[in-house]
């Protein structure tokens, strides 16, 4: 898998369709850790659990159309899927899979800007790093290698309002060299794209919403509000976008009771836009399998109609320092269609070295997200033109 490293396991057989493993001939699919795990456990259809590999050892096995994986970074977390090898394949680009952004910040640019508007300030961005400005002049660290550079004007009165921006592509300067002048007034500024939008079941007052655009790991905030209802939608004009850019509207929605409504819509260019954030989420219960040797909790919550496509529990016991903690996460591919209620229990399993998922006799603090989308988006990774996911959290 693209952007894959270190640690890696095999999914053998006729991964699409699930074959088993004495079909010798069936193509093989592969898929990787970008951060090794500390171990990590997988559950075939009608299998037990496997300890497949400890302390970042490289491991195979032939997978099921749905199976059930478990691994660990470190000691105190685990995270539990129960999901389709689709599902696995897309999983595995994903900040879940230790797949973060890696740069080398060896490179140290310098540069300034021209005529920047009255009443307006500048930035200017690298791949995750904002420049250091003395007046027109700055200083910029940047990646090895060709990097994209975004330099952006705003009102320095509205918080998150960019107007004009210059994005120059693959940008490969020695460290200490000059980057020519940004000049605002030139014919390579431009002013942001914007389109209609509306965004129902949410009210004002009580809704966070941000506009934002990434590329070649740049991720800046074209717009940000509180409390108004956005009306409009921004969007870097489509003459500068490249096929992998991507644009973003998230809307956060309040709701009674410590509980979250998110929708995150992606698009590459500005257009009219209408959007539904979903409903309140339902209510879970949390109760007891079992208490020793280890805990093994479950977790419900009744199904929505508006979150029908994967929901994930997370518990946590242990106090602040240092919180120990595990999620599980069951999609409804894995279960064949939208179960009237989510269960999610703490499998019967436990680390390579006999330890409990979750320790005996603990009270734990638990928390539920449902969703409507693909699992691959809700874990991190972009989404498609017009993709759309909702979440709610309680």
């Amino acid at each position: 898998m693209k952007g894959s490293r270190n640690w890696k396991f095999i999914a053998a057989g006729c991964v699409a369709l699930g074959c088993g493993s004495s079909d010798a001939t069936a193509p093989t699919g592969s898929l990787g850790f970008c951060t090794a795990p500390l171990w990590f456990a997988a559950k075939n259809e009608g299998s037990d659990w496997r300890i497949l590999s400890n302390n970042g050892a490289p491991a195979s096995f032939a997978a099921t159309p749905k199976l059930s994986i478990a691994f660990a970074y470190n000691t105190s977390s685990t995270q539990v899927y129960s999901l389709t090898i689709d599902e696995l394949r897309e999983l595995g680009g994903t900040p879940a899979f230790g797949c973060g952004k890696n740069y080398d910040p060896s490179r140290k640019l310098a540069g300034s800007v021209a005529r920047v508007p009255v009443g307006r300030i500048y930035g200017v961005f690298s791949q995750s790093f904002f420049a250091t400005r003395n007046g027109s002049s700055f200083d910029l660290i940047a990646p090895n290698g060709p990097t994209d550079l975004l330099a952006v004007t705003y009102d320095s009165a509205a918080h998150f309002a960019i107007e004009h921006a210059i994005l120059r592509r693959d940008v490969d300067l020695p460290t200490g060299s000059v980057i020519p002048v940004f000049d605002f007034a030139s014919t390579e500024a431009t002013l942001l794209d914007s389109a209609s939008l509306s965004v129902s079941n949410v009210v004002a007052g009580a809704v966070t919403f941000r506009t934002g655009f990434s590329t070649r790991g740049i991720e800046v905030t074209l717009r940000y509000g509180t409390d108004t209802l956005p009306t409009v939608v921004h969007a870097l004009p489509a003459a500068l976008l490249r096929p992998e850019d991507f644009q973003t509207l998230t809307v956060l929605g309040g709701c009674p009771n410590f509980c979250e409504r998110k929708l995150v819509y992606f698009y590459h260019v500005a257009r009219p836009t209408a959007v539904a954030v979903g409903p309140v989420p339902a209510t879970s219960v949390t109760s007891a399998i079992s208490s020793t040797p280890c805990s093994r909790i479950r977790v419900e919550m009744p199904s929505q109609t508006e979150y029908p496509s994967l929901a994930t529990a997370w518990l946590a016991w242990g106090g602040s320092r240092p919180t120990r903690s595990i999620s599980l996460t069951t999609t409804k591919g894995y279960l064949g269609a939208t179960p009237s209620t989510w269960a999610l229990e703490v499998p019967d399993l436990n680390r390579p070295d006999g330890s409990c998922l979750v320790d005996a006799n603990v009270a734990v603090t638990t928390s539920v997200t449902v969703a409507d989308g693909r699992l691959a988006v809700y874990a991190g990774t972009p989404g498609r033109d017009r993709e759309i996911i909702r979440t709610a959290y309680r």
